[in-house]
């Protein structure tokens, strides 16, 4: 369980980041 709740966690904080850096790029796009 804690195994697991630590890669659910990296794997937010993964999509977190790709999020940020889509969103920088289209406002840099605008």
């Amino acid at each position: 369980m804690e195994k697991n709740r630590i890669v659910k966690q990296l794997l937010t904080k993964r999509y977190l980041r790709k999020q940020i850096l889509t969103g920088k790029a289209t406002c840099n796009e605008q």
